[in-house]
This record gives C-alpha cells, structure tokens and sequence, in this order.
C-alpha cells in the first residue's frame, strides 16, 4: 500500500481503494454479525444503530470499490458530504432497496410467464405493436407502486432519527429510552436493510471480479455515466443539498417534488 499520510478516502489511490473497500466490508460484516448477536440477547436498542452503521460501511465500500476500478466519484465536487453525512448514505440504502423491490416483481413476473406462454406473446405485442399500451402499462406499474415507495422514503428519512434513540435516552414530546426498542422494531428494520444488504452485495461481486465479464460491466458503467454527465448532475445535486438549512437529502427532494 502506498503512503497514505495526510490522505482520507477522498485522496487515496484507485490502488488503495481496491484494498481498503475489502477492509470496510469487512467492518461491515462485523457490525451486521455484532447486531444478530445482540438481537438474540434482545438488546434490541443497541442492535438497530449496529445494523444501521452496517449499512453504511457497506455502501462505503461499494463507492470505494467502484472507484477504484477507474470510476470518478470521490472527484465529483461536494462529494466530502458523502464521508460526513449520514443521510446522503441513507438515501443510496433507499435506492438500493428500490432496486430489490423491482427486482423482486420482475422474478415474479418471470415465474408467471414461465407458466403460460400466452402471457409472453400478449406482453412482447403490446411492446412491438403499441407503444402507448406499454406506457400505460408501465405507469399503473409505478402508480401501483407510488404508496409502497412514499412509506420506504418516510421510513428511510427516519433512519438516523432510529440510529441516535438506539443510543441515547431522549425527550421529545415523550421520554425516550433505547431499553423501550422492541423485537418488532428491529425486525421491521432488519427486513429492510437485508435487501439493501442483498443488493449490495450482488453490486459488489459484480464489479470485484477480475474477470472480462466484470471488466465489460465496468467500462459500460464508466461509458454510461459520462454520456448522461452524470458527475456534474451529481455535483450540482450535493451543492444544493449542502447549501440547505438542514443539509438533509430526503428534506430536500421533498422540495423538489
């Protein structure tokens, strides 16, 4: 490993991150083992922000690990926030848990496919052969949908709020206690984050393998990301994020819709 006084994880080498994101998902791991254990001993308060910051090691190293193989996040300006910031961490543990309920459907729309043949034809015709039935396909898709993704956004909005009460002794209207967490609590929480979890991981042995499948998804990634110059659109997101009162992301979207 090279030198690394003076350096953060803003500085350090594509080299390094390829070794240190290992190290980070290691932490992570010990922290998502760390919370089972303390949940089986129904410490249920301590065990929620163990498998919150779990999370966030693990989307720290997917970052470290995709820039490390040439990608160009740690350069977008503002992107210190990242580091720093909570909530911004929480927002990809959002998206990533998006992807796993998407995911989830499509699977099920495979299974029913595979049982009748008719369905395919119908579906591969409304594509090919009109378009706007597509469209309103995909729409009452998303409509559908739209409740199930507003509560995820509440829920995930509350995340450091759920991180901070499994700590500290509050008051805030009422007298807060992390010994009050309950088994329900967790649970709701811990489902959750073991999709995120799951996509994680899938992202990570995507793009960890030296092989040329992974060589090919990465270049692809690479080339995708410039032509929607995705850096700068994200740069100027953070700006505004940061240039807010409260510096919350999820505050900050519900602006703009």
């Amino acid at each position: 490993m090279h030198d690394m006084a003076n350096q953060d994880f803003i500085t350090i080498s594509e080299a390094d991150c390829l070794i240190l994101y290992k190290k980070v998902l290691k932490n992570s791991d010990n922290k998502w083992s760390l919370a089972e254990s303390l949940a089986s001993k129904k410490e249920y308060g301590f065990a929620i922000p163990t498998l919150i910051i779990s999370i966030e090691e693990l989307i720290k190293s997917i970052i470290i690990l995709l820039d490390g193989n040439g990608l160009k996040f740690r350069q977008v300006k503002g992107v210190s926030i990242f580091f720093k910031n909570h909530q911004i961490r929480f927002i990809i543990a959002y998206l990533l848990l998006l992807i796993n309920l998407f995911a989830e459907d499509l699977i099920k729309f495979i299974k029913l496919i595979g049982k009748d043949v008719k369905i395919v034809l119908d579906f591969q015709n409304s594509i090919i052969k009109n378009n706007d039935d597509f469209n309103k396909m995909v729409l009452y898709y998303i409509d559908q949908k739209s409740a199930a993704l507003k509560i995820e956004f509440e829920y995930f909005s509350k995340l450091e709020k759920l991180r901070q009460e499994g700590f500290y002794c509050d008051y805030d209207d009422t007298f807060k206690n992390p010994l009050d967490i309950n088994e329900t609590d967790y649970n709701e929480l811990y489902l959750r984050l073991s999709k995120v979890r799951k996509i994680g991981f899938m992202i990570i042995e995507s793009y960890s393998s030296n092989n040329e499948e992974s060589k090919s998804q990465i270049e692809m990634l690479k080339n995708t990301l410039k032509e929607v110059d995705f850096y700068n659109k994200f740069g100027d997101v953070l700006n505004k994020i940061n240039k807010t009162k409260t510096r919350d992301p999820f505050d900050f979207i519900k602006s703009q819709l």
